[in-house]
């Protein structure tokens, strides 16, 4: 008989198989069972593969195959038990020679092997999934950066055309600054204007007030017609001679108004007057005063002076007073 003992111990996570005293692998319960039997009757093991080896001596030698026990240390040893008859010379059975050789390294490394093989399917199928992953996350990213250059593109795109509104921003902003410049420019000119009309208005304000009063001084009736021979002065004098205020008549055609004068008498110097420019009368007209009173009248027209010529005519009428006779 011969052993070899092992005092190395399996991965609890490997150890998933035993083997029986027959050389057959068992299945873990089976296994189970075989040990439970051990320990009822130790003997009985070995019993069981002599009987085994005995019966199978008839036909073929016994098979053989790792068997198992505990050791001092609580360590599995894995033994392979062979089985050989023995033969007297007559033929008949001598006995059973059992040799008990140690598996248990060899055990070991198969199991260890098979657990490795195991943990590298689970690292490759794992491997897979990440490789599965990383080349779904690869195209996601694709197609992120391809949206993103999408994006950038239409980013440059905006950015251009506010470049280009922008620049005709500061054109018509350009246009807008000279067109104040010429805005002010104007008003300046106008205000330049506007001052000279100012002084011209105040200018011909006075002439004015000194023309009313000059022709207020003046005792004899004095009217002021335009080129349309309607009414444009009608001074004090003439309210007193007539008792027409200035107005009632202003912008009235003078031939047909209705006071003492007859106006039929004097158009002809009138026409004559706008015609010639040039002075005309003295005529003498039998009138009707304010009060009621027949009077002479004398009747002067003399051209109105202007840019051009016949812009209209004043008429001078004065009263004649006759001497009383002594």
């Amino acid at each position: 008989m011969q052993s070899q003992r092992n005092a190395g111990a399996l991965p609890p996570a490997c150890a998933g198989g035993r083997v029986s005293t027959t050389g057959v692998r068992l299945p873990l319960m089976a296994s189970a069972m075989v040990n439970r039997t051990q320990r009822r009757d130790p003997a009985g093991r070995r019993r069981f593969g002599i009987d085994q080896g005995q019966t199978a001596a008839r036909d073929r030698r016994a098979q053989s195959g790792p068997s198992n026990q505990r050791t001092a240390g609580r360590d599995t040893q894995y033994l392979d038990i062979h089985v050989q008859p023995l033969w007297a010379s007559d033929g008949l059975s001598a006995g059973v020679m059992l040799m008990f050789v140690d598996a248990s390294v060899t055990t070991r490394l198969q199991m260890e092997v098979r657990c490795n093989r195991e943990e590298l399917d689970t690292a490759h199928e794992e491997l897979q999934s990440t490789n599965e992953e990383l080349e779904t996350t690869n195209e996601e990213l694709e197609t992120t950066n391809e949206e993103l250059e999408t994006t950038n593109e239409e980013l440059q795109s905006s950015i251009e055309e506010l470049e280009t509104t922008n620049e005709e921003l500061q054109s018509t902003n350009e246009e807008l600054e000279t067109t104040n410049e010429e805005l002010q420019s104007g008003n300046e000119e106008l205000e330049t204007m506007n001052e000279e009309m100012r002084v011209r208005t105040a200018e011909l304000d006075e002439a004015r007030t000194f023309l009313e009063g000059v022709l207020s001084s003046v005792a004899a009736g004095v009217v002021v017609l335009d080129a349309d021979l309607r009414v444009r002065s009608w001074n004090k004098g003439a309210e007193e001679l007539w008792g027409l205020r200035a107005d009632e008549v202003n912008n009235q055609v003078f031939f047909q108004l209705d006071f003492g004068l007859p106006t039929g008498e004097v158009r002809g110097i009138v026409n004559d007057c706008l015609a010639s420019s040039r002075r005309t009368g003295p005529v003498q007209v039998v009138a009707i005063n304010r009060t009621g009173r027949t009077i002479t009248c004398t009747v002067t027209c003399s051209p109105l002076k202007g840019d051009g010529d016949g812009e209209g005519a004043v008429l001078l009428m004065e009263e004649v007073y006759h001497d009383r006779p002594a």
